[in-house]
């Protein structure tokens, strides 16, 4: 199969290329092409001929995006529209990469792929915006909400690697408490979007992450105890932070829908020490 992968040197990207080595494969990122120009897509399209493209490239920068949301709205709605609509005039299927932070974070229990969106932030509406974007132009979609990824080589910027890398600098780490997502794993992720490729699952919306649920103060306490590192983490509120885009305060994510396919992903817990035992040294 030719597949089309925009993000392709993203933490997911780096996953993505493992697990569909076996493809013809037409990798790009924002060096190589420029997704809000529509000619660019284009031409992209009528030389590679893609069977298939898995979108996964975005603007994520949370509170940039608050200064700057005329250029969040041009990469997430505009860009993945190019997409959509050269996947629609080609007559084949997308596979964009939303977020949780599409939702308001209200929710007392997992959000499930009916409840209505309602983003609190710039960043969130403009992936939103993508998803309809998607929806309206291309029949042949699939639009996967995944949650607080990490994953990919050393130069890949994450929580994990973060709170690694503060251990060594301090004793004691302030982690926010008052937010509840899904830890997820790239690798797991990639390995499951390929599933729900070459299984055809039906075109729509779909979960997809490690079971489970944490805050990030609970997400940093696994991570120092599996690395076996003695330093005191006080638990702090996401208001302390002063950030300028709101976050969700829960935005864990329901699976059920994709685990009726088959496809389960294990817990957070056990993707992260596979991560910490296999990858953090990468």
């Amino acid at each position: 199969m030719k597949i089309l992968i925009t993000g392709a040197k993203g933490q997911l990207g780096y996953h993505l290329k493992q697990v569909f080595a076996d493809e013809e494969l037409y990798l790009t990122d924002v060096d190589n092409l420029d997704i809000v120009n529509a000619s660019a897509v284009e031409r992209v399209f009528r030389f590679f001929t893609p069977e298939l493209v898995i979108h996964a490239a975005a603007y994520t920068a949370v509170d940039r995006a608050e200064d700057e949301p005329a250029k969040a709205f041009a990469v997430n709605r505009d860009g993945t529209a190019n997409l959509a609509e050269q996947a629609r005039a080609h007559d084949i299927p997308i596979l964009m990469i939303s977020t949780d932070y599409v939702f308001d974070g209200k929710a007392k229990r997992p959000y499930p792929e009916t409840v209505k969106a309602k983003p609190l932030s710039v960043y969130g509406a403009s992936k939103l915006s993508g998803e309809e974007v998607v929806a309206k132009r291309c029949p042949k979609h699939w639009i996967v909400r995944t949650a607080w990824l990490y994953g990919g080589s050393s130069g890949h910027r994450n929580f994990v690697r973060t709170i690694l890398e503060l251990a060594q600098k301090t004793k004691q780490l302030n982690i926010v408490n008052d937010q509840i997502g899904s830890p997820t794993y790239t690798a797991d992720l990639a390995q499951a979007i390929k599933t729900m490729v070459k299984k055809k699952l039906p075109y729509g919306t779909w979960h997809i992450a490690n079971s489970g649920q944490a805050s990030w103060y609970q997400f940093a306490k696994e991570i120092l105890r599996l690395m076996e590192l003695k330093r005191k983490l006080r638990p702090i509120k996401s208001t302390s932070l002063k950030r300028k885009a709101v976050r969700p305060a829960f935005s864990a994510l329901a699976t059920d829908k994709v685990a009726a396919q088959g496809i389960k992903l294990r817990s957070w817990q056990e993707a992260l020490q596979d991560f910490l035992t296999n990858e953090t040294k990468s």
